[in-house]
């Protein structure tokens, strides 16, 4: 078999270089090699440096014509006497380009520790598999390549300009751990690889570093993949050093344990099957202000670790997320040094979990904008809470556990059209606490949603009396802000209505504005017991009397004038409650009235003699005025609290 692949060559070729000639290569080397199923190994010479990187140096028995490849890839002959098992070429300078477009290959490629500084073309090739493990080449362009077992770029891999491919279809996986990628062209791509298919696993990890993009837009990934210690560097500004946009991931995504992208890592409307795990990842996107990660609209079946180490530098987007597990971001850091911008944006985000605790801390704003966390959002031990804002504006929450020393500083809280079931165990539920909680939001306008949703979870675990404080304070902050300390009266009355002052100003504050009826109650029984008092003693000094003279009989016998013993007889309880009540007749007010010409004179105001009967007619027009007052709002209150 050896001898007709060698008598196959020299037609080819002509005379074949042997090794031991010390000619221009050892190509009889390889041809013995493939016929008998063994690697074509190509030992360094006493003194010689092995590494592909020095390649250039090596001596002629390493080295190999392109030429010789291909010939044993596409002439049908001679591909007939390389066996399963391929071509193993092991340290070896391979001169020239080889292209392999459109080739069918039924065997395996595998240059081990090898360097091939032309490049490698396998454009809509088909191969069994290619294994390039420790080999240092050009650019490879393998585009619409179909292999049907593994690509290994892996172990001190190294290309020197960009591995394209795109639309490849993989169905082993795609290893590259310890692998270099490096495009130095401005916006190159260090791995081009959009729409590719694999059926099993990617991996970038254990020393894996590109310099430039690594794309995989719309790929097809059938397991994981993994990014577990890799670098991704991308020096252009404002460029990605990941772009996945759209993949669709069966497994999990890791992007964790010594993982670090310099560039923006996109995973727009990404699928995956299992998790994102981001812990201990580094994110940093040296344009100031852009993203760290671009993930709005990924689907993700598992959880989002951005965890235990995790740092961002830059916005993390994940704007209309769905996760099916949690949002865990338990001691991650999340920076944005650019004022008002986010730190991380999850508007529309639906989630089971949010965890924001045990170190987390974020420089910038946590935008949970009409978010839906099924479960529990807990924002607990929060590092440096002066440096977040919190944005939880529309948000749809389970239950809310936090504790007072995470909460954000005032005017960087904000709770407007937020809605939540309950407040843990573990968190304040009182309500003095949660009012300095709300007191954390701007001030204006005035929003009162927060206070009537803090009252209503509040009322529903049985707290009653700290829900009537919450809405109280409601009250009482909504006039702060209408009437605002330093303004004159006048101009006070200018700038809302009147009937708002009097309200927030005047009579609500007696019934705690509807919310508390017992001092209204209080006050209206210390008006009655007053006048029940007043009009005894003034009953008693004969200053209460009728209101007209058929009150009064005569007897005939002397003349002596009395009240008829028909007349309503007087009790000054009864009179007090009657005067005292604007609708209610106890059949007392029609018949008694304090006599103002009664008593003793007091003083002279305007030249008229005032008495203690003029006094007492003074005091019931104010316990007459106290009761429609003090029933009105009574009736209010009632009212407010019953629709409530």
């Amino acid at each position: 078999m050896a001898s007709k692949l060698l008598e196959l060559a020299r037609e080819r070729f002509g005379t074949l270089e042997n090794g031991e000639r010390k000619l221009s290569g050892s190509e009889v080397t390889l041809f013995e090699a493939v016929v008998k199923g063994q690697p074509a190994r190509y030992p360094a010479a006493a003194g010689e440096d092995d590494d592909p990187a020095n390649a250039g140096k090596w001596g002629k028995p390493r080295i190999l014509k392109a030429d010789r490849i291909e010939w044993l890839c596409t002439d049908p002959e001679a591909s007939k006497l390389v066996t399963h098992r391929g071509i193993w070429i092991e340290g070896a300078r391979i001169d020239g380009a080889i292209d392999l477009e459109f080739a069918m290959i039924p065997f395996p490629i595998s240059f081990t520790h090898a360097a091939v500084p032309g490049g490698i073309t396998l454009t809509y090739a088909k191969i069994n598999s290619v294994d390039l493990s420790g080999t240092h080449t050009g650019s490879i362009n393998a585009g619409g390549v179909k292999v049907e077992g593994d690509v290994f770029l892996r172990q001190g891999f190294k290309a020197e300009g960009e591995v394209c491919l795109l639309w490849a279809t993989i169905g082993g996986s795609l290893a590259c751990d310890a692998g270099q990628f490096v495009n130095k062209a401005e916006s190159g791509k260090a791995i081009n690889a959009d729409g590719i298919k694999v059926e099993g696993s990617v991996f970038l990890r254990r020393g894996f570093k590109a310099e430039g993009e690594v794309h995989l837009v719309g790929a097809t990934i059938g397991g994981n993949i993994e990014c577990d210690g890799g670098q991704f560097v991308n020096k252009v500004g404002g460029g990605s050093a990941i772009s996945a946009d759209r993949i669709n991931v069966e497994g999990s995504v890791f992007l964790r344990e010594g993982f670090k992208a310099e560039g923006e890592v996109r995973l727009l409307g990404a699928k995956i099957g299992g998790d994102l795990d981001c812990e201990g990842g580094q994110f940093a996107d040296k344009t100031e202000g852009e993203q760290a990660i671009n993930a709005d609209r990924l689907k993700v079946e598992g959880s989002v670790f951005l965890r235990d180490g995790f740092k961002a530098e830059g916005e993390v987007c994940l704007l209309g997320s769905t996760i099916g597990g949690n949002l865990e971001c338990d001691g991650g850091q999340f920076v944005n040094k650019v004022d008002g911008r986010r730190a991380i944006s999850a508007q529309g985000i639906k989630v089971e979990h949010v965890f924001l605790r045990d170190g987390f801390m974020a420089e910038g704003k946590v935008d949970l904008v009409g978010a839906t966390v099924n479960g529990c959002l807990v924002w607990t031990k929060v590092l440096s809470p002066e440096k977040a804002i919190l944005d939880l504006r529309a948000a749809k929450i389970g239950t809310l556990q936090d504790d007072v020393d995470s909460w954000p500083l005032k005017g960087k809280l904000f709770l407007y059209g937020m809605v939540y079931g309950s407040i843990d165990d573990d968190a304040p539920r009182e309500a003095t606490p949660r009012m300095d909680w709300l007191h954390r939001q701007a001030k204006e306008p005035f929003l009162s949603q927060p206070y009537e949703q803090l009252a209503s979870v509040l009322r529903l675990s049985g707290q009653e009396a700290d829900a009537r404080k919450v809405l109280i304070a409601k009250e009482k902050d909504r006039a702060d802000v209408l009437f605002k300390t330093g303004a004159g009266v006048v101009e006070r009355l200018k700038r809302p209505a009147r009937v708002d002052w009097w309200w927030y100003r005047a009579l609500g504050p007696i019934i705690g504005y509807g919310y508390a009826l017992r001092g209204a109650f209080g006050r209206s029984l210390a008006v009655i017991v007053t006048g029940w008092l007043m009009f005894w003693l003034g009953y008693q000094a004969e200053q209460m009397t009728p209101p007209g003279e058929s009150a009064y009989v005569t007897d005939p016998a002397n003349g002596v004038r009395t009240l008829s013993e028909r007349y309503p007889k007087f009790n000054a309880a009864v009179y007090s409650l009657d005067m005292f009540l604007p609708i209610i007749n106890l059949y007392q007010a029609d018949f008694w009235l304090p006599n103002a010409n009664a008593g003793p004179e007091v003083f002279h105001l305007w030249g008229v003699v005032v008495r203690t009967g003029g006094l007492l007619r003074v005091y019931l027009w104010f316990h007459i005025l106290s009761g429609w007052t003090l029933t009105t709002l009574l009736v209010v209150g009632l009212t407010r609290t019953i629709r409530s």
